[in-house]
């Protein structure tokens, strides 16, 4: 992908532990008697969420990051706003995250990138420098570049291997150098450097495949649920009405809207959308905050998160009203110093 080659360039392989921050975790937690986190100094500082607080029973933003303060996911709760320091910290991660998800019962995966090629899960409440409890690595998995997870209900995972151009699928508990229970793979599947992936209510998977033959472009395909070889999408979003130059991450909202990250845009398609259409909105302008958005990701509400880079690697997110359109601005924005958000991740979770 192009757009992507930056982060790559900097932060390649052991490099990234020196050139996007490898250092301490911001912050350390301490159990009480009763096994609970007690407050950290991170939560100590400018957004300080109730003692209650926890992402086991509230939403929170889930953001792989590499900063200073450590490679891993931030988190936030879902109504932080400003330049506030994340409420947890998962620093386990031993290469910089690209996508990330967080299933049912809250356990989070990481799609770890440049060349370690492995899907990383950490247990639900998982804070601090932490072991994930399951690692899908190895020369069975089919894992080439992996840019993005996703979760089902079932808690099967699912991949797009931008490296091979295939989408990999995980039994539920994977674990270790396992072959995938399902392979999206072959000429017929119209895959291209795929990097986002999502999934609707049935279980159908929606992906973003990058900039055909290096051009501006890009499309959504989109493969029935328990789509396995060298199949044709069901669907595909493509060609000059759709507004596609450079697609990145993608989500799906529980009425099958697809929210798709593009260059400098986010674009929004109807349910079963397909052929050359265009979007029923587009988010785009100078009050968006956008730049370069990566990521995005669809709340219970509608409310739609996104994850932004641009190439002096500042990094923010911005949150937008449902059915926000045009050149509107966010509703709130993470963004400063004290974020600890920082370049070498690329997805966003809501949960």
């Amino acid at each position: 992908m192009k757009r992507f080659g930056y982060i790559a360039g900097a932060c390649l392989g052991a490099a990234i532990l020196s050139a996007c921050g490898g250092g301490s975790p911001l912050s350390t937690s301490t159990p009480t008697d009763n096994g609970t986190q007690m407050q950290t100094s991170a939560r100590k500082q400018s957004f300080l969420p109730a003692p209650s607080f926890s992402c086991l029973t509230s939403t929170c933003i889930y953001v792989p990051s590499s900063s200073s303060n450590g490679v891993g996911v931030n988190i936030y709760p879902a109504t932080a706003t400003g330049n506030v320091p994340p409420f947890e910290l998962i620093t386990g991660s031993y290469a910089p995250p690209g996508g990330v998800a967080v299933d049912a019962s809250h356990n989070v995966y990481t799609a770890q990138l440049f060349g370690e090629d492995a899907i990383t899960v950490y247990g639900a409440g998982a804070y601090g420098n932490v072991p994930p409890i399951q690692t899908i690595e190895g020369s069975k998995t089919g894992l080439s570049n992996p840019y993005g997870v996703a979760v089902d209900a079932s808690g099967n995972s699912y991949v797009p291997n931008e490296g091979n151009s295939s989408v990999t699928v995980y039994t539920a508990g994977a674990n270790g150098n396992v072959s995938p229970i399902q392979t999206i793979s072959g000429s017929s599947t119209g895959l291209l450097g795929p990097s986002g992936i999502a999934l609707d209510g049935a279980s159908d998977i929606y992906v973003t495949n990058c900039c055909v033959s290096g051009s501006n472009g890009g499309s959504v395909t989109v493969y029935a649920a328990g789509a396995n070889g060298n199949v044709s999408p069901i669907r595909t979003i493509s060609g000059s009405n759709t507004g596609l130059v450079d697609p990145g991450g993608i989500a799906v909202d529980a009425t099958g809207h697809i929210y798709v990250a593009d260059y400098t845009a986010i674009t929004v398609y109807a349910a079963h959308a397909h052929g050359n259409v265009s979007p029923i909105r587009t988010i785009a302008g100078l009050n968006t905050k956008l730049l370069y958005p990566f990521s995005v990701a669809v709340d219970t509400s509608d409310k739609l998160y996104v994850l932004n880079h641009n190439r002096r690697r500042e990094v923010s997110v911005t949150v937008y009203a449902a059915r926000a359109n045009g050149n509107v601005r966010p509703i709130r924005q993470i963004r400063g110093s004290n974020t600890a958000l920082g370049g070498g991740g690329w997805g966003i979770a809501v949960r």
